[in-house]
């Protein structure tokens, strides 16, 4: 109150006030929830004996904060086949996607990022990182699900073919 006083706003009715406030609260929680650049975060998350998936509600909260159009690049693909490598090449930055260090998969599901890129029709390019085929103890299925979703929603669907790594590596 003591703002709205300052800014000569004090003398006005109390409801004013606090329309005032809560249209600034508005303003403000608008710039807080549009969803951040190069932040991948999961919308899809597997069951606990893989076999299938479950949506992650916050992701896809996020995700329908966005207003603007979408244009989504999904990449598909073997475990450690370089997926999130390649998604890190294409945005420049080798912090973005985690890379699997071990010979374990490192990505779980299905996460998104959004870029600051653009497509040639004006829409935002995002980016899906998937997790790859034939990891240990995944049921065939699973993948055919993991595919399914990445090439139903993918703009274009990537599945790199170069070489997996192996323990001996």
């Amino acid at each position: 109150m003591a703002l709205l006083r300052a800014s000569g706003l004090g003398a006005a009715p109390p409801l004013l006030c606090h329309v005032v406030l809560f249209l600034a609260w508005i303003a403000m929680a608008d710039s807080v929830l549009e969803v951040p650049f190069n932040e991948p975060f999961q919308v899809v998350r597997p069951t606990a004996n893989h076999t299938s998936m479950l949506p992650v509600p916050e992701g896809l909260a996020r995700l329908s904060r966005h207003q603007g159009s979408i244009s989504i690049v999904s990449v598909v693909g073997p475990y450690h086949s370089g997926k999130s490598f390649l998604l890190n090449a294409l945005l420049g930055n080798t912090q973005v996607f985690n890379i699997g260090r071990r010979t374990s998969p490192e990505t779980m599901g299905i996460w998104l990022c959004r870029t600051n890129l653009q497509a040639s029709d004006g829409s935002e390019v995002w980016l899906m990182d998937s997790e790859g085929f034939f990891g240990p103890g995944v049921a065939e299925s699973y993948d055919a699900k993991i595919f399914t979703i990445a090439s139903l929603l993918g703009g274009h669907l990537v599945y790199p073919t170069g070489n997996c790594t192996s323990r001996q590596e």
